[in-house]
C-alpha cells in the first residue's frame, strides 16, 4: 500500500511544480541538499520538500480526499505532540482534518535524525496559517526513547 501511495503522488507533484515555478526548493533539489548536508545543516523547508511534499504537496494543501492538508490544520493546532507521534510512528486508519475524513497510510519518517525531525516538524507547525509552536530535538529524542524506536543509521552520503 505504501508503495502505491509513494508512486502515485510524486507524479502529481512534478506536474504541479512544473505549473508553479515559484515552488522552492523543488523536490529533487531538496533531496540533493539533504543528502549532501550534515544533520541540522538544512532548513525545515528543505526537509519538508524532500520528505513530505510527495503527499502533502509543496504548498501543504494535500491531495483532495487522499492526503490531508497541513494548511491551517486543526489536526496540528490542537496538539503539536500529535504531529510528533504521527511523524515518528506513522499513521493508519481514519482521521479527520478540517472536517474532512482521510484514510490513507502515512509511513513514519523516524529514519531522519532527531535534529532534522525537530526542524521539519517545527516548519510544518508554523507554515500555511499554522501557529502551533515548536518541537525540539530533546522532545524528539525523548519520544524516540519512550517509543523504543531505533536511532537512525547514518545517511549513506554523510
Amino acid at each position: 500500500v505504501v508503495i502505491v501511495i509513494c508512486t502515485v503522488a510524486p507524479m502529481a507533484v512534478k506536474a504541479e511544480e512544473a505549473a508553479d515555478s515559484s515552488a522552492e526548493p523543488p523536490k529533487y533539489e531538496a533531496e540533493l541538499l539533504w543528502a549532501q548536508a550534515a544533520p541540522g545543516e538544512v532548513s525545515g523547508e528543505v526537509l519538508y520538500q524532500a520528505h513530505c511534499s510527495n503527499c502533502h504537496r509543496t504548498d501543504g494543501k494535500g491531495f483532495q480526499a487522499r492526503f490531508p492538508p497541513l494548511v491551517q490544520s486543526d489536526f496540528l493546532s490542537g496538539n503539536p505532540q500529535q504531529l510528533l507521534a504521527v511523524v515518528m510512528g506513522g499513521l493508519s486508519g481514519p482521521i479527520t482534518v478540517n472536517g474532512v475524513r482521510y484514510d490513507e497510510v502515512m509511513p513514519p519518517i523516524s529514519y531522519l535524525y532527531d535534529q532534522e525531525l525537530a526542524l521539519v516538524m517545527t516548519y510544518v507547525l508554523n507554515q500555511w496559517g499554522n501557529t502551533a509552536g515548536k518541537i525540539t530535538t530533546k522532545e524528539v529524542a525523548a519520544y524516540r526513547k519512550a517509543a523504543a524506536l531505533a536511532s537512525p543509521s547514518p545517511h549513506p552520503q554523510k
